[in-house]
C-alpha cells in the first residue's frame, strides 16, 4: 500500500493516544508538506514527510537589528525553516514500536535532508552544519477488550557524557521528553475508555541555539521547534509537566460525553 498527500493539514504522528505525540501533535498549528507512507507488510509501515514551515512576527526579536542592517521588515528574512521526519512503524498483535528522526533545516538545497532513506544524523555530521535534530520512538503493549500502555521518548539534544554522571534530569544540556500512559476499556459500557497519562517536557526542549553565518545565509536563523510561532510537539512549555485524565463514553451515535482533567506544573 502506498499513500501519498501534499496539504496544510493538522497531522498527528507518533502519537499512541489523542493529542499526545511529543513529535508532531495534532494541537500544533498546521504546515505544507508532502505525506507519504509505505506499508510493504499489515505490521510494517514507512512514514515520510517534508514541507516547509510558517513564520511568526520576529519584531519582539529584532526591532533595534533591522531594517538598519537588511533594508527590509520582512520576517521571512531570519526564518526560512523546512522540516522533514522519517518514521517506520512495526505493529504487532500485542505491541507496537516506532522510531524515527526529524530535522529542522534552513530553506537552502539539502539534498539529503529530502532524501526519504537517509539518516539525518549521520548526514549532518558529514556536511558539518548545526542544524535542529531530533530522534524518537514509542512502545505499546495492547490487548484487545482491556486497553493498553506504553513509552514515549523524544530526544531533542542530549549530552551522552551525562549519562554516565548521573545527572541527565538536571544537566540543561540535555533536552528532552518523555510520557507515560495507559488507557483501560470499561467493560459493559458502550464505547467507553479511561486514559491516564504522564507527560514531562525538560528544560530548553523544543528550542535551539539561534544559527549565525550558516552557508547560503549571512546572519544569524531561527532553528526552534516551532511553527507559526507555536511549538509542533507536544503543546506544554520547556520546563513543565501535566498528569492528564481523560473519560470518554458513546451511549449512541450522535453522542460523545468526554470529561478530561489536566494537572499542569509549568517551570520558568
Amino acid at each position: 500500500k502506498l499513500n501519498i498527500g501534499f496539504g496544510r493539514i493538522y497531522r498527528e504522528v507518533s502519537g499512541m493516544d489523542n493529542g499526545s505525540s511529543l513529535v508532531l501533535n495534532a494541537n500544533a498549528r498546521p504546515f505544507t508538506a508532502l505525506d507519504m507512507q509505505i506499508s510493504p507488510f499489515k505490521f510494517l509501515r514507512y512514514s515520510f514527510i517534508v514541507g516547509s514551515l510558517e513564520y511568526p512576527s520576529q519584531s519582539y526579536m529584532n526591532e533595534k537589528w533591522y531594517p538598519e542592517n537588511t533594508g527590509s521588515n520582512d520576517d521571512s528574512f531570519f526564518f526560512q525553516n523546512n522540516y522533514t521526519l522519517n518514521m517506520v512503524d512495526l505493529d504487532f498483535k500485542h505491541l507496537h514500536i516506532d522510531f524515527g528522526s526529524s530535522v529542522i533545516w534552513p530553506n537552502r538545497f539539502a539534498m539529503g535532508y529530502m532524501f526519504p532513506l537517509a539518516n539525518f544524523v549521520e548526514y549532518q555530521n558529514h556536511v558539518g552544519d548545526a542544524d535542529n535534530l531530533q530522534m524518537f520512538g514509542d512502545i505499546k503493549l495492547k490487548y484487545q477488550g482491556l486497553g493498553e500502555i506504553w513509552v514515549s521518548l523524544f530526544l531533542d539534544e542530549l549530552d551522552l557524557s551525562t549519562l554516565l554522571k548521573k545527572d541527565v534530569f538536571t544537566y540543561t544540556r540535555d533536552m528532552f521528553a518523555y510520557q507515560f500512559g495507559a488507557k483501560y476499556v470499561i467493560p459493559k459500557l458502550p464505547f467507553a475508555t479511561l486514559s491516564l497519562r504522564y507527560t514531562k517536557i525538560e528544560p530548553y526542549c523544543y528550542t535551539h541555539q539561534s544559527i549565525n553565518y550558516t552557508p547560503w545565509f549571512n546572519h544569524y536563523i531561527s532553528q526552534n521547534y516551532t511553527n507559526d510561532g507555536y511549538n509542533i510537539g507536544y503543546y506544554l512549555d520547556p520546563n513543565s509537566d501535566e498528569l492528564r485524565l481523560d473519560f470518554n463514553i458513546m451511549p449512541q451515535k450522535n453522542l460523545n460525553p468526554a470529561f478530561t482533567y489536566q494537572f499542569i506544573r509549568p517551570g520558568a
